[in-house]
């Protein structure tokens, strides 16, 4: 069978949103500091998931860690996504807690509960300027981790209209 199909257009929204990492390169801090993986590697822009690659972080202590980026600006943040270590311990980043601040208030986007994979996303859907990882129970590795906003028309302004 032959398929085809003809768009005219009516059904393409007006706009396709523009999908932006607000994180690489911007300012970062961890709880502790182990075997050289500094807080920097996780928003290097090198989604290298192998330790021996220099681009994953590493907490010092196995308990009550905390990754964070600070934003240029206040964001609305879609997604954090996560690339998480695969040579060894990819289990370790399960439990863990990701966290939207805006000043001194944080809110929780979601837990981790990884399964193995080598990719997570949290949906924020929150706005913030910072974001920060929490893991209360064993060591903290970030290989990249990407703040995921979308430049398009504010939806609230099109909800005006009725």
């Amino acid at each position: 069978a032959v398929v085809s199909t003809q768009s005219t257009g009516e059904d393409m929204p007006e706009k396709i949103p523009e999908i932006h990492n607000v994180a690489v390169g911007r300012p970062t801090s961890q709880s502790s500091t182990g075997w050289g993986g500094v807080a920097s590697r996780a928003v290097d822009g090198d989604i290298n998931s192998v330790w021996g690659g220099k681009s994953c972080t590493h907490s010092a202590k196995n308990k009550d860690n905390f990754w964070a980026v600070q934003l240029d600006q206040e964001e609305y943040v879609r997604d954090v996504i996560i690339y998480n270590r695969m040579d060894c311990c990819s289990e370790r980043i399960d439990g863990a807690k990701v966290w939207i601040g805006s000043g001194d208030d944080w809110t929780e986007c979601g837990t981790i509960d990884s399964n193995g994979a080598a990719v997570i996303s949290t949906t924020c859907d929150a706005q913030g300027d910072k974001i920060k990882v929490t893991n209360d129970a064993n060591y903290l590795t970030l290989c990249e981790v990407q703040v995921i906003t979308f430049e398009e028309e504010n939806p609230s302004e099109e909800m005006d209209e009725e």
